[in-house]
């Protein structure tokens, strides 16, 4: 006896995110998580690579910045490669203006200060020059992460899971180049004098 299955998926976007910025996972441990989401039928790795707990993505602009352990650059692109075999697209998130303890933990001279006069510890003043020149360095470090024809992008977002959604569409898993999602974050503009506008939504 035999038969044929037909067999596709409800929704175009089927991941996990991953909050390498609280906790550090291991290349070894994320590389068997693709292998394990393309079993499953999943396409998306979210990999949040920063937040108030840590920034845990070397940086060769910025070291001072980087919570130990943290990836090189070098296992991401390799994390990207494995991801790419099995049809998984990686999306590495750094946070923008928000969530930035570990890396104004650095620089808090770059806090935003609230009306009262009181420093917020995790938010990022974007009126200051050296502000955005701090997300200008991080960005065009990053942006090539991904080969030429692209399947990684890194989100800047302020709002939580907004950064995912806006990040993965149908869209952009077509799009064969790096791609950014801002997230509506300031850094928007950053994101697209960098990688154009079709770069960026």
């Amino acid at each position: 006896m035999s038969g044929r299955i037909t067999d596709w998926p409800t929704y175009t976007e089927r991941g996990l995110m991953v909050d390498v910025g609280r906790r550090h996972f291991t290349p070894g441990w994320l590389e068997g998580k693709i292998r394990e989401l393309a079993w499953l039928k999943l396409n998306v790795l979210h990999l949040h690579l920063s937040d108030g707990l840590g920034f845990r993505i070397e940086s060769a602009s910025h070291p001072e910045i980087v919570t130990r352990p943290a990836l090189t650059k070098d296992e991401v692109r390799h994390l990207v490669s494995v991801a790419d075999r099995y049809h998984v697209t990686v999306v590495p998130e750094i946070d923008s203006p928000g969530h930035m303890e570990a890396v104004l933990r650095a620089h808090p001279e770059l806090q935003l200060i609230r009306v009262d006069g009181t420093r917020d510890p995790g938010k990022l003043d974007y009126s200051k020059p050296a502000a955005r020149r701090l997300m200008q360095d991080l960005i065009a470090e990053y942006a090539d992460l991904s080969p030429a024809r692209g399947s990684t992008s890194v989100a800047t977002s302020t709002s939580g899971t907004r950064g995912i959604r806006t990040s993965v569409s149908d869209r952009a898993l077509s799009l064969r180049r790096p791609w950014w999602a801002a997230g509506g974050s300031p850094a928007a503009g950053l994101v697209r004098s960098r990688v154009g506008k079709d770069g960026c939504w």
